[in-house]
């Protein structure tokens, strides 16, 4: 066993025994004044943020020894985890909350070898050495150092290095103004804790001031975090606008040759516009008053509505892929827009989809809707395959024979081609949409 490994071991037989004698046995914690739980208290939390600086230099170097190898050749691997994260839950027994946050603290203050055979500065070396010194705990780290590894490539590594060393003054109480609330009270409107004992007045205010004393107030991960962001403010006062205006500029759609009957689509939306479309998407997907979570009901009823058979065969329908739910939702929004009364017209015409087609494609067949063509009487079909006029999508073929007295929206008065000797169907006959 190494020297330090020996020493580590020793410590923890040690705090074992401690824990044994004062708090396991007897009265514990119970037998301790005020001043001596409290004092107490400082140095157990002292204790523990030795240990987990101790074991995020630890993990750090498990980043280390794990960084460039293949999978099966990594510490982790040969340990018998999937990650960092997991070997830290096991050899911590926590929870996997606790170990990412351990492991994101490991990647601060994580020092990797040179080629000559240093090790280069941590990425926050000051806060670092805060960390190892027992003046920050993990959580103050993190407090600290999220909101600069947010910023990014916004910020550069000099920048950064300032931010760091302002942080770890900070960190350690120099120039920290704490704004504590005065716990003996306003004595002028007689809410102090020394109003109506004037007497003992001395006494209790050397009390609390013992007290007090006993724990020393230093930042903590809330006033830590407001001074990252007020660092970070000073450092990068645009934010992220000028991000958002690259990923502005960087935004489209394309659309490519239609093959097979489909067109293929690529590109990047904004945020915003794909948080959108999704919420459309649910929407569309499950609507209000669909069943969309697990209930639970009773067994022996619904075997007694299935052995009456009042539960009712629903149909089996085709299970969809994911995208191509998108694709049918992406319909559904194409065609609202298109009905919608909001959408720009093309030179003032309708929005519409219109097919042209010839009075001998129309055949009559059976179990067909029997409209009248006014060339015979015949009930007629609807030809398989019509001639799209400006558009390659499906085109939404009716005909009824009351529309052709009465002129479409955006479409001329004059009669409708129908009328004709030939029978032909135009694109701006009201009879065929």
């Amino acid at each position: 066993m190494d020297e330090h490994t020996a020493r580590i071991e020793e410590t923890r037989e040690h705090v074992a025994a401690l824990v044994g004698s004062v708090f396991a046995a007897g009265e514990g914690a119970a037998a301790l004044d005020d001043h001596d739980l409290l004092t107490a208290l400082r140095s157990l939390g002292a204790i523990g943020r030795f240990a987990e600086a101790c074991i995020v230099e630890c993990i750090a170097e498990v980043l280390t020894r794990s960084a460039g190898l293949a999978r099966d050749d990594r510490l982790t691997t040969l340990a018998g985890c999937r990650d960092a994260v997991e070997l830290t839950q096991r050899a911590l027994l926590t929870d996997r909350a606790h170990a990412s946050r351990i492991v994101t603290a490991a990647k601060g203050v994580r020092r990797e070898p040179q080629p000559d055979g240093t090790l280069r500065p941590a990425r926050y070396e000051a806060l670092r050495e805060v960390l190892l010194a027992g003046d920050l705990a993990v959580t103050g780290f993190l407090a600290a150092t999220q909101e600069l590894d947010r910023a990014g490539a916004r910020i550069g590594a000099a920048d950064r290095e300032r931010a760091d060393a302002e942080l770890a003054a900070i960190a350690r109480g120099v120039g920290y103004v704490p704004v504590v609330a005065d716990p003996a009270g306003d004595p002028e409107d007689g809410t102090g804790a020394d109003a109506g004992h004037e007497d003992d007045s001395g006494d209790d205010a050397a009390a609390g001031a013992r007290l007090r004393a006993a724990v020393p107030v230093r930042p903590l991960p809330e006033d830590l975090r407001r001074c990252a962001e007020r660092v970070l403010a000073h450092l990068d006062p645009d934010g992220a606008e000028p991000r958002d205006r690259e990923a502005s500029s960087r935004r489209g759609i394309r659309l490519g040759q239609a093959r097979d009957g489909l067109v293929s689509i690529s590109g990047r939306l904004e945020t915003a516009v794909a948080a959108g479309f999704l919420r459309i998407v649910d929407a569309i997907e499950k609507p209000k008053g669909k069943k969309t979570c697990v209930e639970f009901t009773d067994s022996a009823a619904a075997d007694d509505d299935a052995a009456s058979g009042d539960a009712a065969d629903a149909p089996t329908l085709p299970r969809r892929l994911r995208e191509q739910i998108l694709h049918d939702v992406f319909a559904t929004v194409v065609n609202i827009a298109a009905r919608s009364e909001e959408t720009p017209a093309i030179g003032g015409a309708a929005r519409r989809w219109s097919c042209r087609s010839t009075s001998r494609r129309w055949r009559p067949g059976p179990g067909t809707p029997s409209w009248k063509a006014r060339t015979s009487s015949r009930p007629m079909r609807s030809p398989s395959r019509p001639r799209a006029t400006g558009s390659s999508s499906a085109c939404s073929r009716t005909a009824a024979a009351s529309s052709a007295s009465r002129p479409a929206t955006g479409s001329s008065t004059r009669p409708s081609a129908a009328r004709s000797s030939a029978g032909t169907a135009n694109a701006s006959s009201p009879a065929v949409t």
